[in-house]
């Protein structure tokens, strides 16, 4: 998936967009390339998710053409994730989100206790 929101266009989404779907048809992939609308990560733009069998959903950010064919070398053909580009928890999306909806995995747990908590009451 790539995200093609506003922000993502700006940021340069097309041209990743059009190389990831150059690279799929150059080595006849059967491989979907899915153009998405606001994946809620403005900060990270460009972003390109990955989903293959036997692998969780990797999120890639700040993803240039360079990157994108990388990609498709090493992740869809060679079953390398690219650990360089995938969401690292620092914190800028915390910070960015304008709804307060997203918290860290550490602060979303203790939220998650302190609730059980209270209801336990």
């Amino acid at each position: 998936m790539v995200g093609t929101a506003t922000c993502g266009r700006a940021a340069g989404a097309m041209e990743v967009l059009k190389t990831l779907r150059y690279e799929v048809k150059k080595r006849n992939l059967d491989c979907p390339i899915i153009e998405v609308g606001c994946m809620g990560h403005c900060y990270s733009e460009r972003n390109v998710t990955i989903t293959k069998p036997g692998y969780p959903p990797i999120c890639y950010a700040h993803v240039n053409p360079a990157i994108a064919e990388r990609l498709i070398k090493e992740f869809i053909l060679g079953d390398e994730p690219i650990a360089d580009y995938t969401c690292q928890s620092c914190g800028e999306c915390v910070i960015a989100c304008p709804s307060g909806a997203l918290t860290l995995k550490d602060q979303h747990r203790t939220a998650k206790r302190t609730q059980r908590e209270k209801e336990a009451l």
